[in-house]
């Protein structure tokens, strides 16, 4: 039988938002997501197709830079592993491309807590709530702001880590999502794949950044090692 996930999985954010009242295009704008107003019209749409494009012209969002997840141990749904920051930090002075942590996205209903079908890769570039109005679905709804990694294929013989790099448009731009917030289910660690040679601008604070391809750690925690093989 499959695992299932618990019920007592939770991930939150403050009930102070970091920026308030924010347009669409100030969003786009202020985190550097050039896509974000398209692919918010485009979400709220599929969601509720009374949504129009018109009423998006005055949508505000509030914004968090960081939440929280606590999810059951794979072993024992019963029991709560301590709970992890996520960040999503806009670019500013001294983060020219912001610190944007990276996270596993179950895309599929009834993927197990095992392994990684059913899951994607992706980096949160935003925690946002849309002021919608009262009788669409998803008022009060958390959502996040993504940008996908390439689907899990086979593990890299000797690492047995999984490799992924960005997915990307015609344009070469990355392609971004909007998601419920809830569909993310753990932080997990990326790694650059360095090759014969390493940019020597490479730092911990732009990996994601100036890099295409990454292994994902499955050995960054043991709770990691069960969900990501």
């Amino acid at each position: 039988d499959g695992s299932t996930r618990s019920n007592r999985e939770h991930i939150w954010h403050n009930s102070r938002p970091d920026r308030r009242a924010l347009t669409a295009e100030a969003v786009a704008l202020t985190y550097r997501l050039p896509n974000f107003r398209v692919d918010l019209i485009k979400y709220l749409q599929n969601e509720d197709e009374s949504f129009f494009q018109i009423h998006a012209m005055g949508l505000l969002c509030d914004v968090w830079h960081k939440c929280r997840i606590q999810q059951a141990i794979v072993q024992d749904n019963d029991e709560l592993a301590p709970p992890q920051t996520v960040q999503a930090l806009p670019p500013e002075d001294k983060l020219e491309h912001g610190l944007c942590n990276c996270v596993l996205v179950q895309v599929i209903d009834d993927a197990d807590v095992v392994g990684v079908a059913g899951h994607r890769a992706a980096q949160l570039r935003l925690v946002f709530r849309p002021k919608l109005s009262h009788n669409h679905p998803l008022h009060n709804v958390p959502l996040a702001y993504v940008y996908w990694f390439s689907e899990f294929t086979t593990t890299q013989p000797n690492l047995k880590m999984y490799r992924v790099e960005y997915q990307r448009d015609t344009r070469n731009h990355r392609v971004g999502s909007v998601i419920k917030l809830q569909s993310i289910r753990r932080l997990i660690q990326l790694v650059p794949v360095y090759g014969a040679r390493m940019n020597p601008a490479l730092t911990s604070v732009n990996s994601m950044d100036l890099w295409r391809k990454y292994y994902v750690n499955s050995f960054f925690n043991k709770e990691t090692y069960q969900a990501v093989w």
